[in-house]
């Protein structure tokens, strides 16, 4: 559990100030775009919402933060404009390849041993997709990863390539409620009546 304990090793580091730290990253000249207010959960490898990621990715504003020490208080400027924020989720493949793709950038840009660990974990999304034709159904494979990696976010010990620890997270997301909406699209089944074979008419 190599990447494990480097893992641990980094998030201690920036837990020191993670403000400090993340100014420290966002001034390098090859620092992915990333919203700003995300990356504090980059750095202490925290749960990612991908629909956040998604919309601030095609939003028509910049939505900044400005916090200043005062004493022994932080305050937050929250600076945004005008324009309506589009409210976007993941629903389909395509959308959650965009945000996972941007995300996956700047993890790695902090954590970026954890390379071979996405790709695995990609891999095992992207399969996921592939298996069901219906993109009705992609909604069910989006869940799974938003468990997962609640799942992942919430244990130091547990990494996105262990997909032998997800068994409960796959059955719930994907094989119960594939099955539930599949029962409920075809409906209650019928009996055809059969003839009496004392029936003479």
């Amino acid at each position: 559990m190599l990447n494990v304990t480097r893992t641990l090793a980094l998030k201690a580091n920036y837990l020191i100030i993670v403000k400090h730290a993340k100014n420290n990253l966002i001034i390098w000249l090859d620092c992915p775009n990333f919203q700003d207010s995300l990356w504090i959960d980059v750095l202490l490898d925290q749960y990612i919402n991908l629909d956040h990621v998604y919309t601030s990715h095609y939003a028509l504003e910049v939505d900044t933060q400005h916090t200043q020490l005062i004493g022994n208080v932080d305050i937050t400027v929250n600076h945004a404009g005008i324009s309506p924020k589009p409210n976007k989720s993941i629903c389909m493949h395509g959308e959650w390849a965009i945000a996972f793709a941007m995300t996956k950038t700047n993890i790695l840009f902090a954590y970026p041993h954890q390379g071979r660990e996405l790709l695995d974990y990609e891999m095992f999304i992207v399969g996921q997709f592939t298996a069901f034709i219906d993109i009705s159904q992609h909604g069910h494979i989006i869940l799974l990863d938003s468990a997962i990696h609640l799942h992942v976010a919430q244990s130091n010990d547990l990494l996105l390539e262990c997909h032998d620890r997800f068994g409960d997270l796959i059955t719930h997301h994907i094989i119960v409620r594939v099955s539930a909406a599949t029962a409920s699209q075809s409906g209650p089944t019928t009996k055809k009546s059969q003839p009496n074979p004392f029936d003479l008419d």
